[in-house]
């Protein structure tokens, strides 16, 4: 995340513990609540494009395929530099956690596995009924719904992993 391709000024926001409500500069308040302007968006996507292909030369085909994410992030704790996910354990079997970063639920879910492990395998339960009530078709459904009602392509809905 870079001031030049995905992250706006004023754009990265302190979680406040005590406060869940983040208050963004009126500026990127309105892009949250309206989305990004065009030549933002053809700027943007052009520079983040620019920036993947230096790795992947043949990226530098891509095409926008949607908005972008709004520019702004709250983030745990004090280090702008870390903007990766945090998970605590306020209580037996409970686990809670800020994502920051798609990339970062694989580390955040290697913790809670490790936690529960470290904990009596009698007390560890498999199922969890609210999921289990729910049916995947609804959730993708509902998934889809949300992501081209907010201008993303469909595909961004997609369970990668089954």
């Amino acid at each position: 995340m870079t001031k030049d391709v995905t992250l706006f000024d004023g754009g990265l926001i302190k979680l406040d513990h005590k406060n869940s409500k983040v208050n963004f500069n009126s500026k990127i308040q309105k892009r949250l609540e309206f989305g990004w302007d065009k030549s933002d968006i053809d700027t943007r996507t052009k520079r983040a494009i620019n920036s993947v292909t230096q790795y992947i030369p043949s990226f530098k085909n891509a095409t926008i395929g949607g908005p972008p994410l709004f520019g702004a992030q709250q983030i745990p704790g004090k280090n702008p530099d870390l903007r990766v996910g945090e998970v605590s354990f306020p209580y037996k079997n409970y686990a809670r956690s800020e994502i920051v970063k798609a990339s970062s639920a694989l580390t955040v879910t290697n913790q809670i596995i490790s936690s529960l492990s470290c904990q009596n395998e009698q007390t560890i339960s498999t199922s969890n009924k609210l999921l289990a009530c729910i049916k995947e078709t609804e959730l993708n459904a509902k998934a889809i719904d949300l992501a081209t009602n907010r201008g993303f392509p469909e595909a961004m809905a997609k369970l990668l992993v089954d």
